[in-house]
C-alpha cells in the first residue's frame, strides 16, 4: 500500500499530563498535519478516544434529515411511507458503525441518539408517545438495538459452534 502524505494525518493520543515530544511523521519529506480528530470511514476518532466529536457529527447530519421528513409530511405522505422513509435515511445514520462505538458509549451520548429518534416518530405519529409510536412504527429503541449488538459479540465470543465464530480474531 502506497500512501499519499497529504492526504495523511496524525491523531496524537497520551493520557499523561505532560505529554512525550515527538518529532512529526513524514513520508518524503513531507510532515502530517497534526490534527485532534479525524474522520475513517465516517466514524470520527479523536484523540482523547471519546465518542463524543462522533455522536455530534451523527446527531448533526441526522437532524438536518429531519427537515426532510417534515416536508414529506406536510405533501401529506402515508405515515408507512415516512416510517419506512425513516428507518432508511436518519436511522441507517445513527446506527452506522454502531457496532465500533455503542458497547463504550456513556448514557448521556446514548440518550442524545434515542432524542433524534424521538423527534423523528413525534413529526409521524404527533399524538402519540415515544413508546406508542416505537410500537406503531415497529422498531426499538437505539438501545435496545446496541444491547443486541452486545449479545451477539458476546455469542460469537463464547459459543465455539456459532456460525461467526470463525470472524473472531485471536487474541
Amino acid at each position: 500500500m502506497q500512501l499519499n502524505p497529504i492526504k495523511c494525518k496524525e491523531i496524537r493520543t497520551c493520557f499523561k499530563r505532560t505529554p512525550p515530544c515527538f518529532s512529526q511523521v513524514a513520508i518524503e519529506g513531507v510532515e502530517f498535519e497534526i490534527v485532534s480528530s479525524a474522520k475513517v470511514l465516517g466514524v470520527v476518532i479523536s484523540s482523547e478516544l471519546k465518542w463524543s466529536a462522533r455522536i455530534d457529527s451523527t446527531t448533526t447530519k441526522a437532524a438536518k434529515r429531519l427537515y426532510l421528513l417534515r416536508q414529506l409530511k406536510r405533501a401529506r405522505i402515508a405515515q408507512s411511507d415516512l416510517v419506512s422513509f425513516c428507518y432508511s435515511v436518519i436511522r441507517s445514520i445513527l446506527e452506522y458503525a454502531c457496532l465500533v462505538f455503542h458497547c463504550n458509549l456513556p448514557l448521556y451520548l446514548s440518550e442524545e441518539i434515542e432524542r433524534i429518534q424521538r423527534r423523528a416518530l413525534r413529526v409521524i405519529f404527533p399524538d402519540c408517545s415515544y413508546s406508542e409510536g416505537l410500537a406503531k412504527a415497529g422498531l426499538t429503541t437505539l438501545y435496545d438495538r446496541s444491547t443486541l449488538c452486545k449479545e451477539l459479540f458476546s455469542d460469537i465470543d463464547t459459543q465455539g459452534n456459532h456460525k461467526l465464530s470463525h470472524l473472531d480474531v485471536p487474541q
